[in-house]
């Protein structure tokens, strides 16, 4: 039994990263067409701008609705599945209602919330906002309605009906360009109209498990009451988490038009290799983690924790190395045309180069964060958070001062390696019966990164501006990688 789930499980996860490794095509493309359009100036600063501030509002108090709704509901899964359903609707009924209210207070005051991310920038870019922004706000109550859905449909074990709703996102947005659509007020509604088919999938899918939605409220309701209790401490780790976004956007919105747009576009390129191969496949492991927690299985939590973490880090090394081998090529291919010019694919490079460095720590930091969430433990995330985010604002003060706008990048990760030693050392000291990677995996990974990396380098010494030749030295780099990953586990493995 316990294999069928293991193939099972890893089944739904080649399927998952599958959809993600479309959704982030589709996505791209879509990026493309609207840096083709609006270059890097007021209009696309202003886009950014209006996309990131709901992402962020929702970030801010997303990550903690979601941690600590998966860690409840897990435990209502095993024990009461009738409570679950009830729990689901008191909890999404009020979620709307605080959905609604966000939307109604930005509306009544966009300029507070565009100061918060973007005071710096020009007053052309500063109007535009403040317009496209409260187009924008409404994604929030999607992205509620989204984020729950997900939750259930994951504990049901529905694990990859979250990906094709993140499959159609982009597509509303790809159809308007298409068709010749360049004002930035309706690529926004675009963007709701995709979170709007986002929710309405999940929804679909639901219906199909007999899942009932109903409008009901409960103050006192005891899981409820459970969630917001886990809630607080979560708040503050993934709302710090968020403040460091807001930070990195502050800095860079003082060193001139497009800056925002190339931080963006930096933090896209790397978020390629979290997303597709990192962040769905975290949330198929929280979910499992909490219920090995709530059956108190400590062998399978194990299994699935060291089986997935180096699964997910096995894929996303490969892309952080090819990454800062190829910064400018990269970035050149992606976003170089139009109105996006030569010399805002350099800065961009530059960016993407300090992002790439903190890849990895970036997902092992998050593995950590979902294995105490798990265990309820939310107060030491929380904490480390905090530590990060100090690391982080001290970093933007003085590392753009001397190495320019990409020392924002490099802030950021420096600070999320720094958060990611100090959780693993807390996971050791507090769960010292569960390791997070095995050693051999580790040595197995960085002798595989080093030789991939090597290898690319002396290729790029003979590197022309042929593209092609690019895609075929970093498919070259990534076999390598996965050859020699075999090989020195399968050496390993025999001496041991």
């Amino acid at each position: 039994m316990k294999s069928k789930n293991n193939n099972t499980l890893k089944i739904v996860s080649i399927t998952v990263i599958s959809i993600s490794l479309l959704t982030k095509v589709l996505s791209f493309l879509r990026d493309l067409m609207v840096t083709a359009v609006l270059g890097a100036g007021s209009e696309s600063d202003a886009y950014n701008i209006g996309y990131l501030l709901t992402i962020s509002i929702f970030g801010f108090i997303g990550s903690a609705y979601s941690n600590s709704m998966m860690s409840v509901a897990s435990g209502l899964f095993i024990k009461d599945k009738n409570s679950l359903e009830k729990t689901v609707n008191n909890i999404l009924s009020l979620s709307i209602l605080l959905a609604l209210f966000v939307v109604f207070l930005f509306w009544l005051f966009p300029a507070f919330f565009v100061n918060i991310l973007a005071s710096g920038v020009s007053v052309e870019t500063y109007s535009l906002a403040l317009k496209v922004s409260k187009i924008g706000i409404i994604s929030l109550l999607f992205l509620v309605l989204s984020s729950t859905f997900g939750i259930v449909l994951r504990i049901y074990d529905r694990n990859i009906v979250p990906s094709i709703g993140e499959l159609l996102f982009p597509i509303p947005s790809l159809i308007g360009l298409i068709m010749g659509i360049d004002s930035i007020d309706i690529l926004i509604i675009l963007l709701v109209i995709g979170y709007m088919l986002q929710a309405l999938i999940q929804f679909i899918f639901l219906k199909k498990e007999h899942f009932k939605f109903h409008f009901y409220i409960n103050y006192r309701d005891e899981y409820l009451l459970k969630m917001l209790s886990l809630m607080p401490p979560m708040l503050l780790s993934t709302g710090l988490l968020q403040i460091n976004t807001i930070i990195d956007n502050r800095t860079a919105s003082g060193y001139g038009s497009g800056s925002i747009t190339s931080l963006s576009l930096a933090s896209k390129i790397n978020g390629l290799a979290y997303t597709v191969f990192a962040a769905s496949l975290m949330q198929i492991i929280y979910s499992s983690l909490s219920k090995a927690f709530a059956q108190n299985n400590r062998k399978e939590l194990q299994k699935i924790l060291t089986q997935q973490t180096s699964s997910i880090i096995m894929l996303v090394l490969p892309s952080a190395i090819c990454m800062m081998v190829f910064n400018n090529e990269i970035v050149n291919l992606l976003f170089v045309r139009g109105n996006f010019t030569e010399e805002a694919g350099k800065v961009t490079a530059k960016i993407l180069m300090g992002y790439s460095v903190g890849l990895v720590f970036s997902v092992l930091r998050d593995i950590c964060n979902y294995l105490f969430y798990a265990s309820q433990n939310v107060k030491l995330p929380a904490m480390i958070s905090g530590i990060a985010v100090i690391i982080n604002i001290i970093l933007n003060l003085t590392l753009p001062k001397l190495i320019g706008i990409q020392g924002v990048s490099y802030a950021t990760s420096i600070a999320g390696a720094c958060s990611c030693v100090i959780l693993l050392f807390y996971m050791k000291k507090i769960m010292p019966d569960i390791t997070l990677i095995y050693l051999r995996d580790v040595v197995s990974l960085v002798v595989s990164g080093i030789l991939m990396a090597s290898i690319m380098i002396s290729l790029k010494a003979v590197y022309t501006d042929d593209m092609l030749f690019l895609i075929i030295i970093m498919g070259v780099g990534i076999i390598v990688f996965f050859l020699c990953n075999y090989f020195v586990s399968y050496v390993i493995k025999k001496i041991g």
